[in-house]
């Protein structure tokens, strides 16, 4: 089935991968929970729904000698219930005249409308990683999640270390040991590029030494918020049905219309490896 009907798009091949080459080159620079979260999938374009389990029996290993003690919980999935794929979607307009000017000139036909829709799309792919939907939360609402760390004092010099510090002791105690990703609004981040004291250092080089697998900023975030993740995929993963693509709608008025499209879930295995700041 071609879902994507590009070919009833007057365009040619060069054109379809100038559109792709932009849609690609622009995602990767806007999205930023995919730089920490793994991926599963893809599941294709047809599936609608993934299973995810919530992991029950996540205590030490024993010790023994002849291994026979029976009182060793098993790690196993339980609750396992099934959360739907959303699609997610930005449509995006090449007029006519452009097209036709192209092929008098010469010239190559301008894709920027689409690099606008795959930075929208991206906005709109962390927007549901990090707050979810009305049936299935993010990061920052998930049932479970870990004891919330305080941002007390945070313009103070040092009290944005002192913070991830504190949001990372609460997830090794609750069996989380990373390697750990901190997300900001745009304001935190800002605050850590400050020098503290006479170390000569910012305050971000310190809090990337605890966040292992990256420090990272989002205006999805309202102001004075964050969180901190660890990001195994025994904690959680984001499924992928489809992943970003281009389709052709269709004429309309003589212009063209094509739609950005995703199909995505976040699973969350062990929410106490989440823990947000505000």
């Amino acid at each position: 089935m071609d879902f994507l009907m590009r070919e009833d798009a007057p365009l040619s091949p060069q054109e379809w991968q100038a559109i792709d080459d932009t849609v690609v080159r622009v995602a990767r620079a806007n999205l930023v929970a995919r730089r920490f979260l793994h991926l599963y999938g893809p599941l294709g374009a047809g599936a609608q729904a993934v299973f995810v389990d919530r992991l029950e029996g996540v205590t030490p290993g024993r010790t023994s000698v002849y291994g026979e003690e029976c009182d060793n919980a098993e790690v196993a999935p339980t609750q396992r219930h099934m959360i739907p794929l959303n699609l997610l979607y930005k449509d995006f307009k090449l007029f006519w005249r452009d097209i036709a000017a192209s092929r008098a000139t010469g010239s190559p036909v301008d894709v920027a409308p689409a690099g606008a829709a795959a930075a929208m799309l991206a906005r709109a792919e962390d927007q549901l990683v990090f707050y979810g939907t009305e049936q299935e939360p993010g990061l920052m609402k998930q049932p479970g999640r870990a004891e919330t760390a305080k941002l007390s004092g945070w313009a103070e010099p040092g009290s944005g270390l002192a913070t991830v510090v504190a949001a990372r002791q609460v997830l090794v105690t609750g069996g989380a040991m990373g390697p750990y990703a901190l997300v900001l609004s745009p304001d935190l981040y800002a605050q850590l590029l400050r020098m503290l004291g006479g170390r000569g250092r910012l305050e971000l080089e310190l809090v990337q030494q605890i966040a292992d697998a990256g420090v990272f900023q989002t205006p999805v975030l309202g102001p004075g918020e964050g969180v901190l993740v660890s990001t195994g995929p025994e904690i959680l993963d984001l499924a992928v049905a489809e992943d970003m693509q281009v389709a052709y709608l269709g004429p309309t008025n003589m212009n063209h219309t094509l739609r950005i499209f995703e199909s995505i879930a976040l699973r969350v295995r062990q929410p106490q490896g989440i823990c947000v700041l505000v």
